[in-house]
């Protein structure tokens, strides 16, 4: 069984509906694909960025 790592450029890519990666995720499988820790630490650093962006506009 192949298993998929997912990096941050692909987790935002799919958040934003891009390049039919729901799709593809489905085809291999959502139990297939993982995030790292880090990864989810990049996405959270963005998500507080973008807030702290549209808090000060």
């Amino acid at each position: 069984m192949s298993r998929y790592l997912l990096d941050t450029n692909i987790c935002v890519h799919f958040l934003k509906a891009e390049y039919a990666l729901e799709a593809k995720i489905n085809a291999v499988g959502l139990h297939s694909c993982f995030i790292s820790e880090l990864t989810i630490a990049e996405m959270l650093y963005g998500l507080a960025k973008c807030e702290a962006t549209y808090a000060t506009q």
